[in-house]
C-alpha cells in the first residue's frame, strides 16, 4: 500500500486588549481568539470525509519583541514566544494502479 501526504496551517489568532486610564497601551497578546474554531472543523471534517487522516500537528512560533513609545509612563521592552499557528500533518492511501 502506498500513501500520498499534504499539510495544512491553521493560524492562531489573539485577542487585543488595552489598558490605562490618561496613557492607553496594548497588552501582550496573550489570549487566543478562537471565534474561528467551528470554520477550522468544518475544514478538517471535509478533509476526512475525503478519505485524509491527521498523524501529526506542530506548533509554529513567533518572536514578539515590543519596545514602548517614549511618551508612555513606566514599562520596558518586551520579549516573549508566540504560537503562530499549528502546521497539520495528513496522510491517505493511494488508490492502486492495478
Amino acid at each position: 500500500m502506498t500513501f500520498e501526504y499534504r499539510t495544512t496551517y491553521v493560524p492562531v489568532r489573539y485577542q487585543t486588549e488595552r489598558e490605562g486610564m490618561l496613557f492607553k497601551r496594548d497588552l501582550p497578546m496573550t489570549t487566543p481568539d478562537i471565534t474561528s474554531i467551528d470554520e477550522y472543523q468544518e475544514q478538517m471534517n471535509e478533509l476526512g470525509r475525503n478519505g485524509w487522516g491527521l498523524v501529526g500537528v506542530a506548533h509554529v512560533l513567533r518572536g514578539v519583541y515590543s519596545i514602548p513609545q517614549a511618551n508612555h509612563a513606566g514599562g520596558g521592552a518586551i520579549s516573549y514566544s508566540l504560537t503562530d499557528g499549528f502546521t497539520l500533518f495528513w496522510q491517505r492511501a493511494k488508490p492502486s494502479t492495478n
